[in-house]
């Protein structure tokens, strides 16, 4: 249920409204012994509800932290499957802000029954009257409930609700399932036209608007009503301003879709190679699992990937496009998004179709490294010679666990230039105060270029040399004390002042490879043999062996006549940062009596211990845990020394966690009272509420992770409303965040975890 024709919503509230039985009891608020009828519960908020004079009247003297504190509902209504029901109500309320109310169960986990942006309703100073028509869509419920809940908005007080009514419509109701608001159907497709309605429509017809509504043509004139219609979508309807209406023959019962977009079935933009590259359906893709990996590919308007078991090879699971012609002498972007279900890799390639699946983009060696935000990802890569056969795009996935999701994938050739950065590129992290090299390639010729770089992804440029021979491709770069995610470098000629290459954005760190934040062990449960680990490293006094055996790695001493450093089990490339918390955990156990080392060093200096500790064995399982704080950034390697013992170690759950820094801009020394507190509630959905015991004024930021500004937004009063979309109104990705309040007294932080 969208909305009704407006002429045909009023004909049935002129015909219903008055004869209809109220299902709801004491709906006027004329009796005042409402303890039977009605439910009020403050939760954790501080308010009273009371009968006054036919009304309603809640007061709250201090806010709750979730949206239904308080809460006032009637139960024990009954709703039947497959029937319209009109609720009706009037409320005012001290201040603006909002209120939601709807029917439900009447017991955990409480469901709708209707959408949720159909439950929220804006009030005021000034008593408004508010209606919703529902179709009752669940099995029929004899004890379900209406509730409004009171603490969506935390300025609300004295809030007045009156003439609260629900009646059974006997006259039939459409409501129009799919297409929905976020629906992208594409030409040459066929697509279900889904409903639900009440009573009795032996037929039903389709009409379809790709103006918004300004001009309707039929899809189908009479069709009998089974709820379903498929429509063969024709190139014509092409548009995103689309709307559908269904209704009965006699055109006096109808429904509306919001808008919706169709697009072209082939390529979704000028100049782009891939097809289909938003998952519309399966349509010119290829998903192969290769034992012993196994996995289910959903296409859902993005690609979804379930994965049951992991292979020995990232290919063993595969998702492809094939037939791409790429011409030599030329430039391409290949660019798509991802997320995952938990952080993990996976490998996106531009190559052969065939063997011997000559890589392009280099892909095939560079993994991506995926969090549960929604990332985009992008490569620029240059064909110096032809092809010899067809080409494909592929992501390879089989490697690690975690479900994977794709959207958004594209690959455009980048014309009028003829020149490719080869370094740095996407897959980049070079280290501050370090000299690297800027490499080209080109089929143009200039003489002199300007060479710059940017550190917040082109917003602003630094000059790095302005007299460079171009024909010598390459130009050395001392690189600044800077830390950033959004390097660029750009090339401009001094003969046009044009920008005649670009290259991807990439990062730049103190200590040379990527900053991952949160969980930094790769396969810490073995559950994927011995990836990400370094083999089992003895010296001339000891002889080891270590495997996997029931996701747990064994060590089985085969010799021992020396010390504890003469066996090494290890993992490297931990990134460290300086002043930052970490936790390291394990679980191990030994087969006899023995201690065994544990540490943190620098990579490229042995000496350099950042964590040490020795542990006595149990012979059961035990999980360890310690807390540290490295006293500088590092690329570090984790060691579990087991040498001068003849007993065999048994290690699991190898963990090493942090939480990501804020960025500095936003630290400050004076801390806040603590009287103030920050309110998360994140309980309505699509909608994140932040508020403060009191009124105040300053600014929240929202940060992923890794430190990057989301969104800003301003307060001015005690709560603000947000609508979990980024600075350019995309949504946001579900994952942990971390929200800043600021203002002159200080700042709060508090986590926020969107599912």
């Amino acid at each position: 249920m969208k909305f009704l024709a407006c002429v045909i919503y009023v004909l049935l509230l002129c015909t219903h409204s008055f004869s209809q039985q109220n299902l709801i009891i004491n709906g006027d608020f004329s009796n005042d012994s409402y303890y039977e009828e009605w439910t009020f519960h403050a939760m954790d908020a501080q308010a009273i509800g009371e009968i006054v004079d036919g009304q309603y009247i809640i007061t709250i003297e201090a806010d709750g932290s979730l949206e239904y504190s308080p809460q006032l509902y009637q139960s024990g209504l009954t709703l039947e499957r497959s029937e319209a029901y009109l609720l009706t109500f009037t409320v005012s309320a001290q201040n603006e802000g909002v209120l939601r109310a709807f029917p439900s169960l009447n017991h955990e986990p409480f469901t709708p029954y209707i959408d949720s942006i159909e439950s929220v309703f804006e009030i005021g100073p000034e008593p408004t009257s508010h209606s919703v028509t529902f179709i009752m869509k669940e099995p029929t419920d004899p004890d379900a409930r209406i509730q409004f809940n009171c603490g969506v908005s935390s300025e609300l007080q004295n809030i007045t609700i009156e003439n609260v009514s629900l009646v059974k419509l006997d006259e039939p109701v459409i409501e129009i399932t799919s297409p929905g608001m976020d629906t992208r159907w594409n030409t040459g497709s066929e697509r279900k036209i889904t409903w639900e309605n009440s009573g009795s429509l032996s037929h039903v017809s389709i009409l379809f608007s790709k103006d918004n509504g300004q001009s309707w043509h039929p899809i189908t004139n009479s069709v009998q009503n089974s709820k379903e219609f498929t429509w063969d979508i024709p190139q014509e309807a092409e548009s995103n301003q689309c709307k559908i209406v269904v209704r009965d023959l006699s055109g006096l019962y109808a429904d509306t879709s919001t808008l919706f977009q169709i697009v072209h079935g082939g390529a979704i933009s000028e100049g782009e190679l891939v097809r289909n590259g938003t998952f519309f359906d399966s349509t010119d893709w290829y998903f192969e699992t290769n034992p012993p990996a196994s996995a289910t590919g959903l296409f859902e308007d993005e690609f979804i990937v379930k994965i049951d078991n992991v292979g020995h090879n990232p290919w063993e699971i595969k998702l492809y496009q094939k037939g791409f012609k790429l011409n030599p002498g030329s430039s391409y972007k290949f660019s798509f998004d991802a997320y995952a279900s938990e952080p993990r890799t996976i490998f996106a390639n531009i190559g052969l179709t065939d063997p011997p699946w000559t890589s392009f983009s280099g892909g095939d060696t560079i993994p991506k490294h995926l969090t549960t935000e929604k990332t985009t990802f992008s490569d620029i890569f240059f064909i110096s010679s032809s092809p010899e056969a067809d080409s494909r795009i592929e992501f390879n996935l089989g490697n690690e666990l975690g479900d994977v999701y794709i959207d958004n994938v594209s690959l455009i050739e980048i014309r009028g230039e003829g020149i490719f950065l080869e370094q740095p590129n996407a897959a980049t992290v070079w280290q501050n105060n370090s000299n690297q090299i800027i490499k080209w390639e080109t089929a143009e010729n200039h003489d002199i270029v300007s060479v710059e770089y940017s550190i917040n992804g082109g917003q602003n440029w630094n000059l790095i040399s302005g007299d460079v021979v171009f024909a010598k491709g390459e130009l050395r770069w001392f690189i600044p004390d800077i830390n950033t995610e959004d390097a660029q470098i750009r090339i401009i000629s001094q003969q046009t002042d044009e920008v005649i290459a670009s290259s991807a954005p990439f990062e730049i760190n103190s200590i040379g490879i990527p900053m991952r934040y949160g969980e930094l062990i790769i396969n810490g449960n073995f559950s994927q043999f011995e990836t990400g680990w370094n083999s089992l490293s003895t010296s001339n006094h000891a002889q080891a062996h270590g495997f996997v055996e029931n996701d747990i790695y064994n060590i089985r001493i085969d010799y021992q006549n020396g010390g504890a450093s003469d066996i090494i089990f290890s993992q490297s490339n931990l990134p460290l940062m300086a002043q930052n918390e970490y936790t390291l955990s394990f679980d191990a156990y030994t087969a006899g009596n023995r201690q065994m080392l544990v540490r943190l060093i620098c990579a490229n200096d042995q000496d350099t211990v950042l964590f040490e500790s020795t542990q006595s064995l149990p012979q059961e399982w035990q999980t360890f845990n310690f807390i540290f704080t490295p006293r500088m950034d590092a690329n570090s390697r984790l060691e579990f020394h087991v040498g001068g013992s003849h007993a065999s170690v048994y290690l699991n759950n190898i963990s090493l966690t942090t939480q990501a820094p804020l960025p500095t801009s936003a630290n400050f020394s004076i801390k806040p009272p603590q009287s103030r507190k920050l309110l998360v509630s994140n309980t309505t959905p699509g909608i994140v509420r932040l508020a403060f015991s009191e009124k105040t004024q300053g600014t929240i930021t929202i940060f992923n992770l890794r430190g990057k500004n989301i969104r800003t937004l301003h307060l001015d009063r005690d709560y603000i409303l947000w609508d979990r979309t980024d600075r350019a109104g995309n949504p946001v990705a579900r994952g942990s965040y971390i929200i800043q309040f600021r203002d002159n007294l200080g700042q709060i932080t508090h986590p926020l975890v969107l599912y």
